[in-house]
């Protein structure tokens, strides 16, 4: 027995979530990846915008419309995300039949 789990993952028609939960996991991963805010204002260059954060909750989901750092860490979450969410699956189909094959594409 051989299981297929999600073939090309993405998040559909209507693309990716802006609601307050995908926000804050957002910023929590921006935290991980910069420690402080100061340093993700210094990576992303936001003092030559003029957009300097003060506050993790001000970094908000950025589209292709928005700064390009956002947007590209916007990017990065969301292929993270997707990859978690394809590996949660693969752990269920090896705890439940630790015998079966699993394709993850």
């Amino acid at each position: 027995m051989a299981w297929q789990i999600e073939n090309e993952p993405d998040f559909g028609e209507k693309g990716l979530c802006y609601c307050d939960s995908c926000q804050a996991a957002f910023q929590d991963w921006l935290k991980e990846k910069y420690g402080t805010i100061a340093a993700l204002n210094q990576r992303w260059a936001t003092g030559f915008w003029s957009m300097d954060y003060s506050d993790w909750r001000q970094v908000r989901l950025g589209s292709a419309g928005h700064y390009s750092s956002r947007h590209l860490d916007t990017r990065r979450f969301a292929s993270q995300a997707l990859s978690d969410f394809v590996m949660m699956q693969a752990g269920i189909f090896k705890k439940n039949h630790p015998q079966a094959l699993i394709s993850p594409t």
